[in-house]
Parts: C-alpha cells; sequence; structure tokens
C-alpha cells in the first residue's frame, strides 16, 4: 500500500470506516430488537442473557480463524462474505425459529460480525499513514459510535410490531457492500508474519492488546447497567435513560484523543486514560445528587474510556504490519468479546454487594489495575 497515492488512501480508509459504521448501526438496531421480541414470545431472562452472550462466544472462536482465511481469499473477500452471510441470518430470524435455530443464527451473526471489524479494523490501521493514524483511528471510532447511537433511535421509529428492523438491518448488511467492493485495489498486504498467537501478542504487546480488553469490560456494562444505576440513586427513567445518551456522546472525544495520541507517546496516553478514567469513576458518585453535572461527567468519563479503543488500536497499527497486524487486531476483537462476557457479571455483582454506587467502584479498581500495567511497562522502559 506504499504505493498508493494519498487520496486513494483515504478513500480506502472512508470505505472501510463507512463500511464497518454502517455494521454499528445494524447491530444495534437488530439486537434490541431480537431481544424485545423474545420475551414477547415468553422466553425467560436467562434464554435472552445467553442468546446475547453467544455473539461474543462466536467472536473468541472464529477469530483467530479470519486472518488465515483473509491470507487464502483476500480481505475484500471475508468481508463479502461476512456482510452477505449476516444479512441472511437477518432474515431467517423471522419467522421465530426454534431455540436451537435461534443460537445458531446468532453464533453465524456474531462470526460474521466479528470478522467484519477485524478485517474492517486491519484496512484502516494498515492504510493510515503513522503520523496521523491516532487522528484516522479516532475519526472511525466516532463514525461507529453515530452508527451505534443511530440503531435505537431507527428501531424507536420502526417498532417491534413487525420484522421491519430486521429488513432493514439485512439491506443495511448489503448497501455495506457497496464501499466494499468498489475499492478493486489497495486490499491490505497479508504475507509474511511471525506466526504468533494470542499469547504471544499478551506478552510481546499487553498494553495495546489489554486495552481492548478493558473496554470490552467497560462498554457493555455502561451500556447495560448504567440505567439500572440511575434507577437506583433515584432518578426517573427518563434521566436514568440519559445516562446512556451521554456515555454515547462522550465517545466523540475519540477524534482529540487521537490527535493527542499523534503528538504524545501513545503508552503515556493510555495511562492518562487509566488514572483519568479511575479519578472520574471515584468522582462520580458525588455528583449523582445533581443530574446535570452527573450527566457532564459522565460524557467526560466515558470519552477517556473510549480512548482504550482508539489508542490501543493505534498503538498496535503503529508496531506491527502485514500478517501480524491482522492477527494483532483479531487478538484485539477477541480480548474485547471476553470483557464483554466477564464485564457485566463482575459489575453487576458489584452493584448488589455495594449499592448504590458499586457501578463506578468496580469500574474504578478495572482502570487503576490498568493504569499500574502500563507504570510498570513505562518504568522498565518496556514497549506496547
Amino acid at each position: 500500500m506504499d504505493d498508493m497515492s494519498p487520496r486513494y488512501r483515504l478513500r480506502i480508509i472512508a470505505a472501510a470506516t463507512m463500511t464497518v459504521a454502517l455494521v454499528g448501526f445494524s447491530i444495534t438496531l437488530v439486537f434490541p430488537y431480537l431481544a424485545l421480541k423474545l420475551a414477547a414470545e415468553g422466553y425467560s431472562r436467562l434464554y435472552i442473557g445467553v442468546a446475547t452472550g453467544i455473539g461474543g462466544i462466536a467472536n473468541i472462536l472464529v477469530a483467530p480463524l479470519v486472518p488465515s482465511l483473509a491470507k487464502r481469499f483476500g480481505v475484500q473477500s471475508v468481508i463479502v462474505a461476512a456482510l452477505l452471510t449476516a444479512a441472511l441470518c437477518l432474515l431467517l430470524f423471522d419467522p421465530f425459529p426454534y431455540p436451537a435455530i435461534d443460537l445458531t443464527l446468532r453464533f453465524l451473526t456474531g462470526a460474521a460480525i466479528g470478522s467484519l471489524f477485524i478485517m474492517g479494523e486491519f484496512w484502516i490501521n494498515a492504510a493510515a499513514p503513522d503520523r496521523h493514524r491516532g487522528l484516522i483511528l479516532g475519526i472511525y471510532g466516532s463514525f461507529l459510535a453515530i452508527g451505534f447511537a443511530a440503531g435505537p433511535m431507527v428501531l424507536d421509529l420502526v417498532g417491534t410490531d413487525t420484522p421491519t428492523a430486521l429488513h432493514v438491518g439485512a439491506g443495511v448488511f448489503i448497501a455495506a457492500l457497496l464501499p466494499v467492493v468498489l475499492m478493486t485495489k489497495g486490499a491490505p498486504d497479508l504475507e509474511g508474519g511471525s506466526g504468533a498467537n494470542i499469547t504471544s501478542f499478551l506478552l510481546s504487546a499487553p498494553i495495546a492488546t489489554i486495552a481492548g480488553l478493558l473496554f470490552g469490560m467497560i462498554e457493555p456494562s455502561a451500556l447495560n447497567l448504567l440505567p439500572v444505576y440511575g434507577l437506583g440513586i433515584g432518578l426517573p427513567l427518563t434521566e436514568a435513560t440519559a445516562l446512556v445518551s451521554a456515555m454515547a456522546l462522550g465517545n466523540m472525544l475519540q477524534i482529540p484523543l487521537g490527535l493527542l495520541a499523534d503528538r504524545i507517546d501513545r503508552r503515556v496516553m493510555l495511562l492518562a486514560c487509566g488514572l483519568g478514567g479511575a479519578v472520574l469513576a471515584l468522582g462520580l458518585p458525588a455528583l449523582s445528587a445533581t443530574p446535570w453535572a452527573l450527566l457532564i461527567g459522565i460524557f467526560f468519563w466515558s470519552g477517556i474510556a473510549s480512548g482504550f479503543y482508539t489508542i490501543g488500536l493505534t498503538l498496535l497499527g503503529a508496531r506491527f504490519r502485514g500478517a501480524d497486524l491482522a492477527h494483532a487486531n483479531a487478538t484485539f476483537v477477541i480480548l474485547y468479546s471476553v470483557g464483554l462476557l466477564i464485564g457485566p457479571p463482575i459489575v453487576g455483582a458489584a452493584m448488589d454487594a455495594l449499592p448504590p454506587h458499586g457501578f463506578f467502584w468496580s469500574l474504578s479498581v478495572i482502570f487503576i489495575g490498568y493504569a499500574a500495567l502500563v507504570a510498570s511497562r513505562l518504568a522498565l522502559g518496556r514497549s506496547g
């Protein structure tokens, strides 16, 4: 990709960003619809929780295979196959199938979505020039956040009485094919590579890879449990759900964080995110009696937390190339999925044990633990 003109490089980054943002939109449109549909059909909350977690399990199992598939068939081919698989699965969810079929479709959908994130982020990271890598990934993260935020808004418009959400989601996956197929050249190089595995990347780049684990623990916990926290401190339902909106808006801070990451040691930036997130998490309970102050605090806290995602990917992109970068990105997605599976139960248990502020107190421990890891690596002069 080094011989590519800056303009074409920008087109590739824009195409990959648009594809993944559309995927994010479909995720938050379709999966809440499926959960509500299951509840209306009389399925237990336990089953709904298990069904939701299947996607994370699919990511963990399938992600290690994705770089090898891309090396054999091409990055574009993997993205196109994943988009078509996801679209087909969404169309098969209605009429609602038996649980075994439902879980199979969820596994396939989760595997397809995980593949899309691995290849899309790999493509963006590979195309980004290092001097602007943080900014580009910050813009990508912001567009992804917009996609995530738009899904529930559209679900409110189409409702849950008909499978329209599924049809719209499938249509968006199909539409996401367009920017990919228009990129007839410039797919990133997947040749070479050291043959490193997940353990190797964890040991050689713990700061960057574990940032994915932390963001996987924090983001789903906040999306699912912030309204519960709001109700627990006495906020009315509308104000409790507004906490999630403040969190979503905070993700827009990925752009200034990305800019800073192009000018400051990215390990130091991640240390600052860990310490800043911990300080805010410990301080936010003091703002709980003043809803507007709590909303502002959550906005900045969420923005700092989003730095784990943006700067973690930036650090990987600066260090690895080719097949190694694809495998490193797969490791990042796997660890995010592990965080998704373990984070909400841990935070939920803390909320039960330490009401009403166990939510932020438990997350502060996560931030502090990560900051300690980064500080120790910096003190020893180790890389990311």
